[in-house]
């Protein structure tokens, strides 16, 4: 069985074409790729966000009741200190 020469640049053009085919799908796939590893930048960036403002709130309600607490026991403190002196 021989081939021709039409033959040989037929197959010689579909393998590169074959090539070319493949050279686009990985750089879909690189594409893609880089993507997800975006996305998954951003999810990790709005998780940081959400725990750190979590994180502040609750440093806030910490920090009223600290001061709340002083504030009340404070006071306590200077009414007992007024009743034993007499």
């Amino acid at each position: 069985m021989s081939l021709t020469s039409t033959d040989l640049i037929n197959k010689e053009n579909r393998i590169k074409q074959q090539t070319l085919d493949l050279e686009d799908k990985n750089r879909i796939v690189l594409t893609r790729s880089r993507m997800l590893e975006i996305a998954q930048e951003r999810n990790i960036f709005a998780r940081k966000m959400f725990y750190s403002l979590i994180a502040l709130i609750i440093f806030i309600i910490v920090i009223t009741l600290v001061i709340y607490t002083y504030k009340s026991t404070g006071s306590l403190i200077k009414t007992n200190t007024r009743s034993n002196i007499k």
